[in-house]
């Protein structure tokens, strides 16, 4: 092709053809290197931008790595950042807390408005199919309710799940029980957290090490429904709010991952731990969203799977064990959080259920002392984890506290014992059974002061910086079972206290 000798053109080729060929070389590479920058890589490379900015990757002479050999190098980066995480409870007390804003209503009302949840009018037609959808026939097998807890606001109106996603409904609620700009902004960067690190097939890993790149793990299943459960109780849904892309990916995991049968096992055993909470996780997915949810019959499934599975004879009525029937209170409490969850949502639970699961905890209990043991056989042995874990259970099935004296003695207990920052599953039902012992005889004491200890020392242990930011630090057992992204989204579901449930008897 002929070029006009007078032209910008021209005059370039004749630059390029008279230049060095060094130069010419160098200018290639540039090019090269600005493309490769461009290119979305996927899985992964989606949580490695963090990476790249924190280290001297840039200066480096071997600059340019195929698609394999770079993807094997932000690798070894990301492990070399994970050991922030293996600190002493002794360093994490230690540790500067962050610089927080005043507390105000204002505060509280921006942290929640940027995070893109939607208005209460954008998911009415969703609510009124939720009030008026139920798998089950609504006879006389339904239980009606367990209890008013979380199905009325404070007008009286019903409104299922609507609370979580009404932005002035969480100001006051986080006004009324003591929640603040602190807690929420908190709620959120463990939010974000969990969002940069959700695999690309819809779950997270439970490796300790290895969830960055999401390195499988048999308790991935268990991690994803309380991730799950975590973004839920902030208000989104598979279609509404800022991560219902995220949502809608978890909730296609679980469902392809169920067992024919209903179960959820995952490869890591103790599979009735993964089951109650992948039931609990797809149940409140799918009364958030109503019939558009993907998740109602994989929940239904799952409750069936209980209800089928219960024990039936001796010391297991009720009871549940690691892999199906016994008497472990700690797997039978979330197989109750499950059914909750799930009659919420308006599926279909038979009245028999729950009362075989008082047997069980009538039997579990020790009466003199308020302690709820491991096993329905030994009732006076139990940790103040495990009361806990009763004290939740006999409140959502209906006990109230100004009738039971169990229930006083449990939460004196529990009060006296304090919040145990560093045990992630103890503190999840320490919190919650405090805060749902609000009642007009004692004003919820219990809830006052337990918050006073675990709000704001929650806040302060979680990560600030580097690619950890917005978790919260393990313990070793913690480490070794279950990883950040299931100590993350355990800190969160208690930070979200103020408005996740209403108390029982508010």
């Amino acid at each position: 092709m002929l070029i006009n000798p007078r032209s910008p053109l021209y005059k370039i080729a004749r630059s390029i053809q008279a230049a060095p060929f060094i130069v010419f070389s160098v200018g290639v590479h540039f090019l090269l290197i600005a493309m490769m920058m461009q290119l979305d890589w996927g899985g992964p490379m989606r949580i490695q931008e963090d990476l790249i900015i924190e280290t001297s990757i840039i200066d480096e002479e071997e600059i340019a790595l195929d698609p394999k050999e770079l993807e094997e190098k932000l690798s070894e980066l990301a492990d070399a950042d994970i050991e922030e995480v293996k600190l002493t409870p002794a360093q994490v007390s230690e540790a500067p807390a962050m610089e927080l804003p005043p507390d105000s209503s204002a505060d509280v009302a921006e942290a929640i408005e940027e995070d893109g949840l939607p208005s209460a009018d954008d998911l009415d037609e969703a609510l009124d199919a939720i009030n008026n959808f139920a798998l089950g026939d609504g006879g006389k097998n339904m239980v009606v309710a367990v209890g008013d807890w979380d199905t009325r606001g404070p007008s009286g109106k019903l409104t299922g799940y609507k609370n979580r996603s009404n932005t002035n409904y969480k100001k006051g609620a986080m006004k009324d029980f003591g929640g603040s700009s602190q807690t929420e902004n908190a709620v959120l960067a463990g939010l974000k957290f969990l969002a940069r690190y959700q695999q690309s097939d819809g779950r997270w890993s439970a490796s300790a090490e290895g969830f960055h790149r999401g390195v499988a793990h048999g308790y991935d299943q268990a991690v994803t429904g309380l991730a799950l459960l975590a973004f839920l109780g902030a208000g989104h849904t598979e279609s509404t709010g800022k991560y219902h892309a995220l949502v809608s990916n978890a909730v296609s995991y679980l469902r392809r991952v169920q067992s024919e049968d209903g179960a959820w096992r995952g490869t890591g055993g103790h599979f009735m731990y993964i089951h109650g909470i992948c039931t609990m996780a797809m149940s409140e997915a799918f009364g958030m969203a109503g019939p558009k949810s993907q998740a109602g019959d994989a929940a239904q499934k799952g409750i069936n799977f209980i209800v089928e599975n219960m024990g039936d004879k001796g010391a297991d009525i009720g009871g549940f064990g690691y892999n199906g029937p016994g008497n472990d209170t700690s797997v039978t409490g979330w197989q109750i959080m499950a059914c909750k969850s799930a009659k919420v949502a308006g599926l279909k639970i038979p009245q028999e259920a729950f009362d075989k699961f008082k047997k069980y905890f009538d039997t579990a209990g020790d009466s003199a002392t308020g302690t709820t043991g491991y096993r329905s056989t030994a009732p006076g042995s139990g940790s103040i984890a495990m009361t806990a874990v009763g004290q939740v259970c006999r409140l959502f099935m209906g006990q109230k506290p100004k009738e039971t004296p169990f229930l006083i003695k449990s939460a004196d207990l529990i009060d006296k014992a304090g919040p145990n920052l560093a045990n992630s599953y103890s503190l999840y039902y320490g919190t919650l059974a405090q805060f749902q012992m609000g009642d007009k005889v004692n004003s919820n004491k219990y809830w006052t002061n337990w918050n006073n200890k675990f709000a704001l020392e929650s806040v302060a242990r979680q990560m600030k910086t580097g690619s950890m930011a917005g978790s919260w630090p393990m313990v070793e057992s913690e480490a070794k079972t279950a990883g950040p992204c299931y100590v993350t989204a355990m800190n969160i579901l208690c930070l979200e206290v103020y408005y996740r449930y209403l108390p029982v008897y508010q």
